[in-house]
């Protein structure tokens, strides 16, 4: 700590008396005739005034642009906001804060939620599981590469980052770029893998699965988009000054297009769990709470609009450095907000047993008699309704008993159900108790 702090005095102190000698004599000459009078002498020299409906950037960018090469135009425009005594823009620190404070509450919920599973609880492990672990696996991926970004200068204005620092964010972000859009898919593809543990078979498990299939070939066509956007791959990051021969594709529509075939899945995946929750047979104050779990998972669908009035800025390839910043910790909070909102009903059977809330069964009610069901009941229950008659493996369209005990087992909605299945058999038969008479 002691030497980094002495590297970072020292570098202050070297920078210092170069930059009260910047003068306009700096300035490239292929930069001076975009001055309307002669080049700024300092801050109150008449070329620096600025259009009120413009910015620095968009006063002197276009015609440095123009006039100059790339790397000359990012000296004009260094030297000129020096001169002209310009504020210096760094959301660099925020972006790293971000992304380690979310990385560590979502390696910690997911954490929690595997270690709680192994256990054999909530439903023990199953895909969900695994997905969600691959999902925050490749998620990491995309944070180191965020992070790394935002330290080598992603979140300063491109005049600010030593070139060969631009090269090195331009990779970071590639990085990140391909884990968001695999990490996204992984994790949607856990909450998908969770309806099929609670809802089963029936008429959704085929709209489950071609949800399923469809964010698998959305997630990797996107993936490769990114990857191979640019021939030959590494101009991506390497051919940002126009020096390097090679072409890329529109990163800006790339982004778009991916964004709204993740919104379009969002409410499809949202409307699944709606649909589902509709059709089961249980109480409203039940529904109402399984419900309630999952629109909190809608606050993803909110991220990923409030992340498209970050996208045009994709379109300015000038100051990238600078505009590719929203877009991170957008991508970030819609990449770690997802994977909490996936562990959310595993979350809630872990705080109900923690609290000790945590029942080993459903109450039930049956000739007026309160009881307590056992958790070991048998693979077959005869019940009231012999149509009812189900066993664990069902069809869960006709016996919505299995599908309701299951939201019970995965979500921990465990209120009484007066209302459902009763259950006769002898197995389960209250013993009659003398003191409580016939009530």
């Amino acid at each position: 700590m002691y030497l980094r702090l002495r590297t970072i005095l020292c570098g202050l102190l070297w920078t210092a008396p170069i930059l009260a000698q910047v003068t306009s004599e700096d300035l490239p000459s292929c930069a001076l005739d975009c001055f309307e009078t002669a080049p700024p002498s300092n801050a109150s020299s008449p070329s620096c005034s600025l259009d009120p409906n413009k910015d620095f950037e968009e006063t002197f960018s276009p015609c440095f642009y123009s006039a100059c090469s790339v790397h000359d135009a990012l000296t004009a425009l260094n030297v000129t906001s020096i001169i002209c005594d310009r504020p210096v823009r760094d959301i660099t620190w925020a972006i790293r804060g971000f992304v380690l404070a979310s990385t560590t509450i979502a390696s910690g919920v997911i954490g929690l939620r595997v270690l709680y599973k192994t256990r054999g609880l909530a439903g023990g492990i199953g895909w969900d599981d695994y997905t969600i672990v691959i999902g925050v696996v490749v998620t990491m991926v995309a944070a180191i590469g965020q992070f790394l970004a935002a330290w080598y200068g992603m979140g300063r204005d491109q005049w600010k980052v030593p070139t060969e620092d631009i090269t090195k964010v331009y990779k970071c972000f590639f990085i990140a770029a391909v884990g968001y859009k695999l990490g996204n898919a992984a994790t949607r593809v856990s909450l998908l893998c969770f309806y099929l543990r609670i809802f089963g078979k029936g008429s959704a498990q085929n709209t489950v699965m071609a949800c399923i299939v469809l964010t698998i070939i959305i997630g990797i066509t996107f993936a490769l988009a990114d990857a191979l956007q640019c021939q030959p791959v590494w101009s991506f990051w390497e051919g940002w000054d126009g020096e390097l021969s090679g072409h890329c594709g529109s990163l800006s529509a790339i982004s778009w297009a991916h964004s709204i075939f993740n919104i379009v899945l969002d409410v499809a995946t949202l409307g699944i769990a709606f649909w589902m929750v509709h059709k089961l047979h249980m109480r409203w104050k039940r529904k109402a709470a399984v419900i309630a779990m999952f629109l909190l998972g809608s606050a993803i669908t909110l991220v990923s609009f409030l992340r498209l009035q970050a996208l045009p800025q994709l379109s300015n390839t000038r100051n990238r450095t600078w505009n590719l910043a929203p877009v991170s910790y957008w991508s970030a909070i819609e990449m770690f907000a997802g994977m909490v909102c996936a562990c959310l009903p595993a979350l809630r059977k872990l705080g109900d047993t923690m609290c000790g809330s945590g029942r080993s069964g459903t109450r039930t009610a049956t000739n007026g008699y309160e009881r307590q069901a056992s958790d070991q009941r048998p693979s077959k229950v005869r019940t009231t309704d012999p149509t009812l008659t189900f066993s664990e493996n069902d069809d869960l369209e006709a016996n919505p008993a299995t599908r309701d005990r299951n939201v019970d087992t995965e979500m921990g909605v465990l209120t009484e159900r007066k209302d459902d299945v009763s259950i006769t058999t002898e197995t389960h038969q209250a013993p009659w108790d003398a003191t409580k008479g016939n009530s």
